[in-house]
């Protein structure tokens, strides 16, 4: 069977009429249902994904991006804010309107507007450093800009400071033994996760959050932007963008993290150091953090209250 993504989407959703699938639900579905095709795609794909879940995140952000191609099945049907994708032939005797991803992704901006707008960038903290450390097992450290020096003048430091950073240890879980083999290899033994957050990406603020998310962020071994509203119309610029700089893109579901939209950062090797050092003579947050991964490397433990979890 030789299927583009789109099609293997809906032959999964065929197969299991009337159940609601997330984005990131109806990947995993097509990439156990499917696994030569995927292994296909994976192959010709320009971006070597070192791990099943980091492709899968990869094939939940192409259907995302490319869901129209999916309505063109009248059977198929998206809806709701994380969105939802269901094969259901009698979809509008079930209590739902049938309608577009987008007129029900405006519908339902609209219903949730009040709430949504309540939340600034500050309470999205939180909520971030919890999703990641429960889906990557990263763990985040607040990096706070106004912690910074002011030697440089105004303007010195735009666009210098991630919001969050996080540090994801290969080996937590590993046997001591694998961790012994590990140290004495030299191999690398962790990486660096760097967020830039927004409360919302819209037309009128996209490529300026993006390329300052370039700017802080694209020193670590993963960057992503990160924002609870992300308007539909500037996905298909975001995937663009993504693929060019390799900054990844997190729609943060608020109400339950685990179903957010993930448009996957391009993992780099190596670290930045010339820009860490930037980094780490301008702020005493991240200086802390590069203590917490010296004391991991001398260790081999990370200690929960280096890493506490930011106030609102």
């Amino acid at each position: 069977m030789d299927l583009n993504l789109n099609e293997l989407a809906f032959e999964c959703l065929k197969a299991h009429p009337g159940k609601e699938y997330s984005v990131t639900g109806l990947a995993h579905l097509v990439f156990d249902t499917y696994p030569a095709q995927c292994a296909a795609i994976r192959k010709h794909h320009k971006v070597v994904f070192e791990t099943d879940k980091a492709f899968e995140y990869q094939l939940a952000a192409q259907i995302g991006v490319q869901r129209k191609s999916l309505l063109k099945h009248n059977e198929v049907h998206i809806f709701g804010k994380p969105r939802k994708y269901v094969y259901d032939p009698e979809f509008e005797t079930n209590g739902n309107d049938k309608q577009s991803a987008e007129d029900s992704s405006t519908q339902t901006q609209v219903d949730n507007s009040d709430e949504k707008s309540n939340l600034s960038e500050f309470d999205l903290y939180p909520i971030l450093f919890d999703y990641v450390r429960a889906e990557f097992n990263v763990w985040a450290k607040r990096i706070d800009e106004k912690k910074s020096t002011k030697a440089g003048g105004k303007g010195w430091n735009d666009w210098l400071h991630p919001d969050l950073v996080g540090l994801e240890v290969f080996e937590l879980t590993w046997e001591d033994e694998v961790k012994k083999c590990l140290k004495e290899s030299g191999d690398r033994r962790f990486q660096v996760w760097s967020f830039e957050v927004k409360r919302k990406l819209d037309v009128s603020n996209v490529r300026r959050a993006f390329f300052q998310a370039v700017s802080n962020s694209s020193w670590a071994n993963l960057g992503y932007l990160v924002a609870s509203e992300i308007d539909d119309r500037v996905w298909s610029e975001l995937h663009i963008l993504s693929q060019l700089h390799g900054i990844g893109v997190i729609e943060l579901n608020t109400e339950d993290p685990s179903t957010s939209d993930v448009l996957p950062a391009h993992e780099k090797p190596s670290l930045d150091w010339k820009s860490i050092n930037r980094l780490a003579k301008e702020n005493s947050d991240f200086r802390v953090f590069l203590e917490n991964i010296d004391d991991f490397l001398k260790t081999g433990k990370v200690k929960e209250p280096d890493f506490p979890k930011p106030k609102t």
